[in-house]
């Protein structure tokens, strides 16, 4: 297990160093080296900053209006909702999969995955509209900053509501059947050991 162990941070470190390499080598033959200095700003973007130069007589007085508390208000309240989202999924996911046998026997275990992928699906689609709609209010000023803050906003959300509830049925799910599962016998039950 130790060679294992040693062979994976080996091959982690000359992996990333090469792919570092590559990603430089194909940036210059691409000629994207400065493709993040040189974009040019989204239109939303320059529409709020015209209303506040407006408002406001500087440029320098502009940039650090754009760039204060504000920004940093509307980045930390769209993270608190998907705190929030991710919150409900997890409520979602404890109540989907029962765990007593009265609720398991009505909904079984595939009306449960039936009903949690509907979940799935649903919240998906609610929470891309509104990690949009934050992403947009956040107003970034290229498009670059805008999607690596939409896809940071939709992996976490995504990952959990996708994955969760394998995590919950692998290490928090405790059903034992009197019978065992499909009446095999008390050895058989649909949960996992985690003591050993």
């Amino acid at each position: 297990m130790k060679d294992f162990s040693l062979i994976i941070c080996l091959w982690g470190a000359i992996f990333s160093e090469f792919w570092r390499r590559e990603n430089n080598r194909l940036a210059f033959e691409w000629n994207v080296l400065k493709f993040e200095n040189e974009q040019i700003n989204l239109p939303d973007y320059e529409r709020n900053k015209e209303k506040m130069r407006e408002k406001l007589k500087t440029a320098s007085e502009l940039i650090r209006f754009l760039y204060t508390w504000q920004r940093f208000f509307k980045i930390f309240l769209s993270y608190t909702v998907l705190l929030f989202m991710v919150c409900i999924i997890c409520l979602e996911i404890a109540l989907v999969f029962p765990n007593d046998d009265v609720l398991g026997v009505i909904f079984g275990d595939g009306g449960s995955t039936v009903i949690n992928i509907i979940i799935i699906m649903i919240m998906n689609w609610i929470y891309t509209f509104i990690a949009v709609s934050f992403t947009k209010w956040e107003n970034y000023r290229t498009k670059t900053e805008y999607d690596d803050a939409l896809i940071i906003k939709l992996f976490i959300f995504e990952f959990v509501n996708s994955y969760g509830s394998l995590f919950y049925m692998a290490f928090f799910r405790t059903i034992e059947y009197e019978n065992g599962l499909f009446n095999l016998g008390k050895e058989y039950q649909d949960k996992c050991d985690n003591d050993n």
